[in-house]
């Protein structure tokens, strides 16, 4: 699914397996596009970058509610998902077992990107550098908020065993 300047709700759905010659976002690849996703499991999944979502541009907004991410991978980037712009907005969700080969074992963030993540649970994650989180934020990026999370278990064979933050000036 690719698309722009919309909104798109993906609710109580489960979704297993999705891979191919896709290279950005198995699942979801969007630009200035708010996507809201509740109750949604999204497993086995292998993507060049963003094994479920890849979302672009300064309007957009992804926002997870009570969902499960397992064992995806991204043989670059962003385990589930890339974010460069916009907010990723993260409540009541698992992350388990999800793997980038180079960075961010769930997530890859870059450019303005705010993220805000509460009561979730990132669990054996791994990648090369920033095993659930790698951010690469300008000087300009607003404030970014973790709240009542576990991180448990996550290897990153580099740098950052949970989050690791470049700032740009």
């Amino acid at each position: 699914m690719k698309g722009s300047a919309s909104r798109v709700s993906v609710l109580h759905n489960r979704i297993d397996g999705l891979n191919g010659p896709i290279t950005r976002g198995c699942f979801m690849h969007a630009e200035q596009t708010q996507i809201e996703v509740h109750n949604t499991t999204i497993s086995n999944s292998e993507c060049q970058e963003g094994s479920a979502f890849v979302l672009l541009g300064r309007e957009s907004k992804l926002q997870i509610d009570d969902s499960t991410f397992v064992n995806n991978t991204a043989l670059s980037k962003g385990g589930v998902f890339l974010s460069s712009g916009g907010s990723v907005l993260i409540n009541n969700t698992l992350f388990l077992q999800n793997t980038a080969n180079s960075v961010g074992g769930v997530a890859y963030l870059y450019g303005n990107t705010q993220f805000h993540i509460e009561g979730s649970s990132f669990l054996k994650n791994r990648a090369q550098e920033g095993s659930t989180i790698y951010t690469v934020f300008n000087k300009e990026v607003g404030q970014s908020t973790l709240r009542k999370t576990l991180f448990s278990y996550n290897t990153a064979l580099g740098f950052g065993t949970i989050i690791l933050n470049f700032v740009v000036l």
